[in-house]
């Protein structure tokens, strides 16, 4: 099952409220929002630039965490992945 873009806004704006380790914070609650996303991204490594399978209004697209933050104005979150966790910056949608 893929979350919608609404349901990662709610996660990460839990996580945004929170403070601490950030990307442990979005692994929790991923966790509890949706165990099937939680697994398959652990599979990964837990992958900075693992893509999710997001669905939107009409179709699913694969997102990176970066694009979920920027796309839901976690302009913090999207600080902290790219300077902390080096996250690919110029990684493509698909």
């Amino acid at each position: 099952m893929s979350l919608t873009l609404k349901q990662w806004k709610e996660i990460l704006d839990t996580i945004n409220s929170n403070g601490g380790d950030i990307l442990e914070a979005i692994k929790e609650e991923l966790k509890k929002q949706d165990q099937d996303t939680y697994q398959e991204w652990e599979r990964k490594d837990f992958d900075i630039n693992h893509p999710f399978d997001v669905q939107l209004t009409m179709y699913n697209k694969k997102l990176a965490l970066l694009h979920i933050a920027a796309y839901n104005g976690h302009l913090d979150i999207v600080k902290y992945l790219v300077d902390d966790k080096k996250a690919d910056v110029n990684q493509e949608d698909s």
